[in-house]
């Protein structure tokens, strides 16, 4: 059976559902990674594995939150339900209010090129006018 080496990765991660499947599978034939897997494979491969798709394509702490962050959120994990939703809140408004100022700042880097562009004077080519000399003037 063909296996991707990422699977062989994962066995020596120590990913147990890597190690299972490497067991069932008995003889293997590895491919050489010469090519990205599809979404379709790497779902397939997900549920092969019983592991979610991110812990296919990403490192083991590359998505979780730094040390801090870790902290405070499990601090507020021991919230009552109605305060988490007002973390959750805050949060939301805090990261709207943060990606509204990043896309403001590139729309007005796009619109000064826009404006620049509109303000560079334009030099149109005239045609030159070929007058043929056969045999006298025009």
């Amino acid at each position: 059976m063909l296996v991707d080496t990422d699977v062989l990765i994962w066995h020596l991660r120590g990913y147990p559902q890597a190690t299972r499947r490497l067991d069932e599978l008995g003889a293997l034939t590895l491919s050489a990674g010469e090519t990205q897997p599809t979404l379709e494979v790497i779902r397939n491969m997900a549920r092969a594995l019983s592991v979610s798709a991110d812990a296919l394509v990403f490192e083991l702490d590359e998505r979780n939150p730094v040390e801090d962050l870790r902290l405070q959120f499990e601090a507020v994990s021991q919230l009552p339900p109605d305060e988490q939703s007002v973390v959750k809140e805050v949060l939301e408004s805090l990261i709207i209010k943060y990606q509204t100022r990043r896309w403001d700042k590139a729309r007005a880097v796009t619109g000064a090129v826009t404006a620049q562009a509109k303000a560079a004077p334009v030099v149109k080519a005239t045609p030159t006018k070929r007058v043929a000399q056969a045999g006298g003037q025009r």
